[in-house]
């Protein structure tokens, strides 16, 4: 089901959180995800923010984001 909310909310997401993800976020997401191996799935990926901070080998990456 389409809502308008949640079509806001992505489109602008990354942009409104930036000053956040440069003062903690971005450091924490990178700690929680760097060291991961094998096989990870991410539930609630939202803007697929967390991209840029795992790892390159990993043998699978799945991102599913409930929200349409």
């Amino acid at each position: 089901m389409f809502s308008i909310r949640s079509f806001i909310m992505a489109k602008f997401y990354d942009a409104l959180m930036r000053k956040t993800e440069e003062h903690c976020l971005g450091s924490w997401r990178k700690e929680l995800l760097e060291n991961l191996s094998g096989e990870v799935l991410e539930i609630g990926s939202g803007t697929g923010v967390n991209l840029y901070y795992y790892p390159h080998d990993l043998q699978r990456l799945v991102l599913s984001e409930p929200a349409p």
